[in-house]
Order: C-alpha cells, then structure tokens, then sequence
C-alpha cells in the first residue's frame, strides 16, 4: 500500500501534485501512512511545507522553477552547503533531494526569530557561536559575490517590469565605487550563509540553528555580519556588541567592511523584493506581520542613512586595511 495525503486547502493543485511526487520518489517517510501536508511560513522564493504523520513531522522545500536564472540562487549547492552545516549541528539534517533541489530535512522545532526577538532577548552571543561554526564549513565549489547577487536582480526586475524605490540610483553608483576597494583589500574569506534575515535564524533547544542555504558559498566573512546586524536592525551600539563578540580584536577596518557591507546588502534586499514580488507574492507562504514593501521601505532607509552619513573616501581607506589575523 501506498501513502494517502490530506493537503490543507490552502495548497494548490499544482503544488499538491509535485510534492506527491517528489514525497513517492524519495521514499523516506515509510508506508501506510496517513500524511498531513501543509504550508510552512517563511521562503519568500520557494514553497515550504510540513508534513506530519501525528507522531513526526518533516520540512519540504519545493523549488520554483525559474528560480536559479531568475534569483541567483544555486539550488543544488544550497543542498550541500545545508548538509556540511548540519554536519556542524547548524542547520537541520536533509533525507533526500532531487536534481532540481527540491528536498526534505528534519522539521526543527524552535523559534523562527525577528529582528525585535533577536534584541530583546539578547541571541547575539548564541548568534555569533552558530555563524563561527559555520563559517569553517567547507565551501563547496560556489564562489558567492554580493554585488554579481543585486545585478542578477535588477535584471529580473526589468523582467518583471518591476520598480525600484527613488534613491535606489544614488546608492547603486555609490556601491559600485566601493566594490574594487573589497576586492583588492583581500579581506577573509570562508564559506557564508549569504542570506542571514533574522528569519532565517531558527533557536531551538540545541542552540540556534540556520535554513534556506539558496545564497551559500565562499564569500567573505563579513557579509554575513553586515546581513545579520542589519536585517536585525541592530543599532550602533548593539552591532559594535555583536562584531566583538565574533572577534574581540575588532578593528576600525573590520568595521568599515561591515559598514560598507551592510549598505550593499540593504541595496541587495531592497532589488531582490522589487524582483520577488510580482513573481512570487501569490505562492509564498509569508510570515504573519512580514511584507515585501515593508522588508523593502526599512532596507531602503538603511542604504539612504548610510550614504547621507558616511564620508566614502573615509570609509574605504580604513575597508582597504586589513589586519593581520582578522576573522573578517
């Protein structure tokens, strides 16, 4: 006998078919069971959902077909970069994957964070002891670059005919003048998540715990800071706590990197919601009080806060010092 499926009704035709599908082929769940199916928040590229047979619950992540053209993700390596981080008992553990991506892993319970969440609580420390473990995970062969990332997306958002906020311009032209000042300074590198929004951090009883590795690769250390401080909307103060914690000797050069890195990932959000929207807003499954404008309006401010207030010349000679030793 095989397996029945209840789908919530919330779960479209189409997706009810593939997940039937992908569940048949991988044959890791068991038989004669009766099995719930239904969406899971969170993944606003992809469609995740849970299935529980009423004792145990797994994760299954669904790809949307265009997006590795159309986001930049890389599917098949975002399968081995969860895999090696699961190996560090960073990230849930993947059952079996298809060719495309689409895979199931271990359903963790915990905690999705928020940027609120993360402050009040005080996870900077439990934050920072997950990203070091996770940053020795070998890189696999994806080299990720945060700049190559918005220009894929500004590409999809003329496929879209999509549009960007008034000032996106402006920060752009001044993004670019910095990226040269990153790439010859020769700042450490290692294997990233590429994509730490608070949601993406998961606290569980084991301790914190990432998913959606879509961004993953060798890259360098700093932007997962600059993603956390900022998608975090940590202030001055708490992100000066959060970048000691990680490395004590933290420097004046440590610091501009990240500054600089910050303003370029708020510009990678704020072209990467202008892209997802009209492509994905009707099948992701978002988090309760989470909006692409909202995510998109909070990333521009960031950009247009950092350039209203930051001397660049300033902030890329001390980007280009690299200290010897430097974690990032």
């Amino acid at each position: 006998m095989v397996n029945s499926y209840k789908f919530s009704d919330d779960v479209t035709d189409a997706i009810r078919q593939k997940a039937i599908a992908c569940l048949e082929e991988w044959d890791c769940i068991g038989k004669d069971k009766v099995l719930d199916v239904y969406p899971l928040a969170g993944g606003a590229n992809n469609i995740n959902l849970v299935v529980a047979d009423g004792q145990k619950q797994w994760a299954v992540k669904l790809r949307d077909p265009g997006a590795e053209h159309f986001n930049n993700a890389a599917l098949v390596d975002a399968i081995h970069g969860q895999v090696e981080a699961s190996r560090l008992g960073v990230a849930p553990s993947i059952y079996a994957y298809s060719p495309t991506g689409d895979f199931i892993s271990e359903f963790i319970v915990g905690e999705t964070l928020r940027p609120a969440t993360i402050r009040e609580k005080d996870y900077a420390a439990q934050m920072v002891e997950a990203m070091r473990k996770l940053h020795k995970a070998d890189p696999g062969r994806r080299r990720f670059d945060v700049f190559e990332d918005i220009r894929v997306f500004l590409r999809g958002v003329e496929v879209v005919n999509g549009s960007l906020p008034e000032g996106f311009d402006e920060c752009w032209m001044a993004a670019q003048a910095l990226e040269a000042v990153l790439v010859r300074s020769n700042p450490p590198m290692g294997f990233i998540h590429g994509d730490l929004v608070p949601q993406n951090f998961l606290m569980c009883e084991q301790g914190v715990k990432f998913v959606d590795f879509d961004y993953c690769g060798y890259s360098l250390t700093a932007l997962d800071l600059a993603g956390a401080t900022s998608q975090a909307e940590m202030t001055p103060n708490e992100t000066e706590h959060f970048l000691k914690l990680y490395d004590p000797d933290l420097d004046d050069g440590q610091r501009a990197r990240v500054g600089i890195l910050r303003f370029v990932n708020a510009l990678r959000e704020v072209s990467w919601a202008a892209m997802a929207e009209p492509r994905m807003s009707d099948r992701a499954t978002l988090l309760t009080g989470w909006s692409y404008k909202h995510h998109s309006d909070v990333n521009m401010e960031l950009a247009k806060e950092f350039l209203a207030a930051t001397p660049l010349n300033e902030v890329a000679a001390r980007a280009a010092v690299v200290r010897p030793g430097a974690l990032f």
